[in-house]
């Protein structure tokens, strides 16, 4: 019937030779404080316009990148069906001796098609959708805020693993880095940091944790 209480401390808090002096800090409180953060200072209505100019800049980065690899992908499935014609062909025509191992390499690059296709599919739907009005950036957001604010520790846990690039902790202070394109889920490369530094009393001044010794 106690209460289960989980800490963030560093590991080398024990540590014989460099012992961290750090505090540890409850993790319900910073990831609280932390998520709260997020929407107060950065994504706020305020900050809408600038944050989808920064959005838009890293998804036509991406979207350059796709069309350098889409046409490479084309090419090679290109390739791919010569080969596969040229050996149907060569079965037609009477060339028996091998016809084994044509038939299996038929299969192979059958097998290799099929795969080139579903990546050029997925590329081709990645550009369809890598698009986003501020308005759509707005619904994104504030329905993240909804699930935030609901508590639910596994929302918790998504929100901060998409938008936390790092946590710093210092004795005094908490730095952290925000990756404010953490909601393009298929996009993991965009991250566009902006740091925030924290007085680490501000974290306990609205709560009635407080910190372990």
């Amino acid at each position: 019937n106690k209460q289960i209480y989980v800490s963030y401390r560093c590991s080398k808090r024990n540590h014989v030779e460099t012992r961290c002096q750090c505090k540890e800090i409850n993790r319900t409180l910073l990831d609280r404080f932390v998520v709260g953060q997020l929407f107060e200072t950065l994504l706020n209505e305020k900050n809408f316009s600038t944050l989808h100019q920064q959005v838009e800049e890293k998804m036509k980065e991406k979207y350059q990148e796709m069309n350098r690899d889409l046409p490479n992908l084309q090419k090679r499935l290109i390739g791919v069906e010569q080969k596969m014609s040229n050996l149907v062909q060569a079965i037609a025509i009477g060339g028996l001796g091998g016809l084994e191992s044509m038939t299996q390499e038929i299969k192979r690059l059958e097998e290799e098609k099929l795969q080139l296709n579903e990546m050029i599919e997925k590329m081709q739907l990645k550009q369809d959708s890598i698009t986003m009005s501020e308005d759509q950036l707005k619904a994104v957001i504030q329905e993240m805020k909804e699930h935030a604010l609901s508590q639910k520790s596994d929302l918790m846990k998504y929100i901060l693993s998409r938008f936390i690039h790092q946590i710093t902790i210092y004795n005094d202070a908490i730095k952290i880095d925000y990756n404010l394109g953490g909601f393009f889920v298929d996009f993991k490369t965009i991250v566009l940091i902006e740091c925030e530094s924290y007085r680490k009393d501000d974290i306990y001044d609205y709560s009635d944790l407080r910190e372990v010794v």
